[in-house]
């Protein structure tokens, strides 16, 4: 009769040894796993406009879950890092230091977000400086 392959690798190489070199295994497929995710978090990383884009997207559906923005369009994105500089302009009458701005210049539309609080701030249009100047 034969004996059972576990046994007979048991019996010629040691418990010991297999465990070693299962672990061993283990933890270089587990390596090789980390490097991959890895590698490609940075691919995407490398380049700073297809992030900002992502942002940029991720925040506009962010808040199209509060209020209706333009679905055609990728908004611009900036963020509040002074508000007493912001004094002055009705958008930013109640803005925080973290908020952000959503630019759809082709709509004309701008959004306050405070992502702190998942909340819509302010929204107001944009006026272009053509159309201030043509006022006067």
């Amino acid at each position: 009769m034969h004996k059972p392959a576990a046994q007979m690798i048991q019996k010629r190489y040691g418990l010991k040894k297999v465990v070693f070199v299962a672990v061993i295994l283990a933890l270089a497929s587990g390596s090789v796993a980390t490097a991959a995710h890895y590698y490609n978090k940075y691919q995407k990383v490398k380049d700073p406009q297809v992030v900002a884009q992502g942002e940029a997207q991720d925040l506009a559906k962010k808040v199209d879950r509060l209020m209706s923005v333009p679905q055609n369009e990728t908004p611009t994105i900036a963020t509040v890092s002074d508000k007493e500089q912001l004094k002055g302009h009705a958008l930013f009458a109640n803005a925080e230091n973290g908020d952000k701005v959503l630019i759809y210049a082709t709509a004309k539309k701008a959004v306050l977000y405070r992502p702190s609080q998942d909340k819509v701030i302010e929204a107001a249009p944009l006026k272009s400086e053509t159309s201030a100047t043509q006022k006067k």
